[in-house]
C-alpha cells in the first residue's frame, strides 16, 4: 500500500523544523462516517478501507478497486498462454517501486491453438453499477506491430463476450461486446483511434463503459477525451444483469490472437482504479 506523504507544517522549534501526520491517517473504516471530520474512507491496494486526510495516489473515495501493485497480487487471477508472463517487478513504476509487467515470447504463426494465442493478463471479478470507469497507467517501450488487447470488461471470467480496449499498432481502439473479437475494423461495433501513443513514458488511460442498449464507451488519454473513440452500441454482454451490484470481470495486461509473427514484447501497467465515476489521472 502506498501511503500519502506526511502533512508537513512549518513549526518553529529550537532550532529545527518538524513534520507531522494527523493521527487518524490509516484508521480502518467502512465508509466516511467512520472517519474524523476532514477525512475520507479510501480503498487501498490491500483490499482494505482506511481513513486519510487526502486521496491516496491513484485512488479516489468512490473507487471500487485501487491497485498500486506494491504488494502481492492478492485477489487477482493470473492468465498466461504461450509462455507469457505477468508478474510484479521493479524495472519501472509509475509510483512507488513496483508495477505489473506483462511479457510474451516471440510468436510462431504456424503454431496450433492454443499456442497461437499470446496472453499475459490479470483478472478480477467486481460488483459495480452500470457506469464502469477503469483508469490505469501504461508504459510501452516499443510499438507493438499488430493488434493487442490491454483491458477488458467481461460478463463472465473466461468469456470473450465483453467490451475491450486495444492497441492497434500503437493507436487505441475500442470494441463493443460481440463473440470472440479477433480483429479491429471500423464498423458499428468498434472504433479505431488516430493518436499514436508515445513510447518510453507513462501514459494515463481512462476507459468508460456504460452498460445498456444503447450503451456507450469513452476513452481519455492523459485526461483528454479521444472523441473519435466514442462508441454507442449494445454493451449488455458486459454484464447482462445490469444495475447496482452488476458483476463483471476486469482484465488488464496483454492478449493477442493475431496470426502474425512478432518478436518478444512487453508492457508495464500501474495504479489501476475501477469506479462508478470518473477517476482522472491525478
Amino acid at each position: 500500500m502506498k501511503i500519502p506523504p506526511p502533512f508537513c507544517a512549518l513549526v518553529l522549534l529550537a532550532p529545527a523544523f518538524a513534520c507531522s501526520r494527523p493521527a487518524a491517517n490509516g484508521l480502518l473504516c467502512s465508509d466516511a462516517s467512520g472517519c474524523p471530520a476532514g477525512f475520507q474512507c479510501y480503498a487501498t491496494s490491500a483490499m482494505e478501507k482506511r481513513c486519510y486526510d487526502r486521496p491516496l495516489p491513484a485512488c479516489s473515495p468512490d473507487a471500487l478497486r485501487c491497485e498500486d501493485f506494491e504488494g502481492a497480487l492478492a485477489g487477482w487471477t493470473i492468465v498466461n498462454y504461450h509462455q507469457s508472463t505477468v508478474q510484479l517487478d521493479t524495472t519501472r513504476a509509475h509510483s512507488g517501486v513496483q508495477s505489473l509487467h506483462a511479457a510474451v515470447l516471440p510468436h510462431d504463426p504456424a503454431a496450433p491453438p492454443p499456442e497461437n494465442i499470446s496472453q499475459a493478463q490479470v483478472t478480477q471479478t467486481l460488483s459495480i453499477a452500470p457506469d464502469i470507469f477503469m483508469r490505469f497507467f501504461l508504459y510501452q517501450p516499443a510499438i507493438f506491430p499488430s493488434i493487442v488487447e490491454i483491458a477488458a470488461l467481461l460478463g463472465n471470467e473466461g468469456d470473450y463476450l465483453g467490451a475491450s480496449l486495444w492497441l492497434n499498432s500503437g493507436r487505441l481502439s475500442v470494441d463493443a461486446p460481440y463473440n470472440i473479437a479477433d480483429q479491429i475494423t471500423p464498423d458499428a461495433l468498434s472504433r479505431p483511434g488516430n493518436r499514436l501513443l508515445p513510447e518510453n513514458r507513462w501514459i494515463c488511460l481512462e476507459w468508460q463503459v456504460h452498460v445498456g442498449n444503447p450503451g456507450e464507451m469513452r476513452v481519455w488519454v492523459n485526461d483528454e477525451e479521444q472523441t473519435e473513440l466514442y462508441l454507442a452500441a449494445d454493451t449488455t454482454l458486459v454484464a447482462p444483469a445490469s444495475g447496482a451490484g452488476t458483476v463483471v470481470t476486469a482484465g488488464l495486461g496483454f492478449f493477442t490472437d493475431q496470426h502474425v509473427d512478432f518478436s518478444s514484447f512487453d508492457v508495464w501497467l500501474d495504479d489501476i482504479a475501477v469506479s462508478p465515476q470518473r477517476l482522472h489521472c491525478n
